[in-house]
C-alpha cells in the first residue's frame, strides 16, 4: 500500500474510495471523498498531506487475512451413495474410522486456528456437515467462522468452501457458477 502514495492525488482519492468500500465503510466514505476533495480544490497541500497519511495509517490498521488450505480429504465416515466416498468408509480402503475423522479435524483446527485469517478458502472437503464439524471445535469455535459451501459435480465428491469471520466480511450474495468446457462437455469438477 504504501508504494501507492506516488500516485497522483486523484488517483490516491479513487484508491481510498476503494478501500473503504470493501471495509463496508459506505457513509465514511463519502465524507472522507469529498473532504479529500474539498482539500485538493483549495490547495491545501499541507492538510491534504496530513488527511492522507492519517487515512493511510488507519487504512493499515483495518487489514483483513485471507488464506487458503487445502485440507486433504476431509471426509466423515458415513457413506454417500451419490459419491464415491467408499474409500473413506470404515470398511474403506484408508479404514476411515470416527476417531481418524476426529484427529484430523483437530490437526485442521489447529493449523487454521493458528493462521488466524479472517477469510480462508478450503480445498478438498467432503460435504458441509464436515464443515460445520470443522468450525464448531474447540480449537476454532471462538473465531466464529461462518460456511459458503455449495456442492460441486466432482465424482469424488470433494468440494470447495469458503470460510470467514462476520466481523471482518459481509457476503452480499454467493451464487455456485458452473465451468463449461466446450473441448470436453463430460468434464464436470469442483
Amino acid at each position: 500500500m504504501p508504494a501507492k502514495i506516488l500516485i497522483p492525488i486523484y488517483g490516491i482519492h479513487w484508491l481510498y474510495y476503494e478501500i473503504f468500500i470493501f471495509a463496508g465503510l459506505t457513509l465514511k466514505t463519502q465524507f472522507l471523498i469529498e473532504f479529500l476533495q474539498f482539500l485538493i480544490m483549495t490547495k491545501n497541500y499541507f492538510f491534504t498531506i496530513l488527511f492522507i497519511i492519517t487515512q493511510i495509517w488507519v487504512a493499515e490498521a483495518q487489514k483483513n487475512t485471507v488464506g487458503f488450505y487445502n485440507i486433504e480429504n476431509l471426509f466423515d465416515t458415513v457413506d454417500d451413495p451419490t459419491i464415491n466416498d467408499e474409500e473413506f468408509l470404515p470398511t474403506g480402503a484408508n479404514q476411515w474410522t470416527e476417531a481418524r475423522y476426529q484427529q484430523k479435524l483437530t490437526n485442521m483446527a489447529t493449523v487454521i486456528a493458528a493462521m488466524n485469517v479472517d477469510i480462508l478458502g478450503l480445498g478438498e472437503i467432503e460435504n458441509r456437515k464436515v464443515l460445520e464439524d470443522l468450525v464448531q471445535h474447540p480449537a476454532l469455535i471462538a473465531k466464529r467462522y461462518q460456511i459458503i459451501h455449495f456442492d460441486m459435480n466432482d465424482g469424488r465428491g470433494v468440494d470447495v468452501a469458503l470460510l470467514y469471520k462476520p466481523a471482518a466480511f459481509k457476503p452480499f450474495k454467493t451464487v455456485r457458477i458452473p465451468i463449461y468446457d466446450p473441448a470436453e462437455p463430460k468434464f464436470k469438477t469442483r
